[in-house]
């Protein structure tokens, strides 16, 4: 939906210049942000695993 959003906005954006870059910019922040909690919370919590120190 964003995606398609994004592309509307483009569209439009060519025939109207400046006037839609803001929101261009909005789009674009919101696809990326909503990556990345989907990248995290999608996936399961990483967990360090330590090794014991040669003695």
């Amino acid at each position: 939906m964003l995606q398609q959003m994004h592309l509307a906005s483009l569209t439009g954006a060519a025939f109207v210049g400046i006037a839609y870059l803001p929101f261009c910019f909005m789009i674009v922040a919101l696809e990326a942000g909503l990556a990345s909690l989907m990248a995290r919370e999608g996936s399961p919590p990483r967990r360090i695993q330590f090794q014991a120190a040669p003695a």
